[in-house]
């Protein structure tokens, strides 16, 4: 991007014909569109979507529910909620139940 607009503002094919105040020009339009020591819009829009597709790429192998007491497996962990493995056996017979009773 920055290359295209040096090209647009200091054509390369009039560079050794341009007139002293060519630069200056140059100068003002560059503090115009451009801020200085800062990234341009194209820049940060680029950098934004690297640090997206960093953050995607490291939290897409973690797990989302694994068993909170590995050995019992009677308490499993789903995005950092406890879920005891008994309460929810309940939850399903009362569903199944309820189910019934509409039929």
């Amino acid at each position: 991007m920055r290359v295209i607009r040096v090209e647009l503002l200091l054509p390369a094919e009039i560079r050794s014909r341009q007139k002293e105040g060519a630069y200056a020009h140059f100068k003002e339009e560059r503090k115009k569109y451009l801020a200085d020591a800062n990234n341009s819009v194209m820049s940060e829009l680029l950098s934004l979507l690297a640090y997206a597709k960093n953050v995607a790429y490291q939290h897409l192998n973690t797990p989302v529910a694994f068993w909170a007491d590995k050995d019992k497996k009677q308490v499993m962990e789903y995005r950092g909620k406890r879920i005891r493995l008994d309460k929810f056996c309940d939850m399903i017979d009362g569903s199944i139940t309820d189910a019934e009773k509409l039929l």
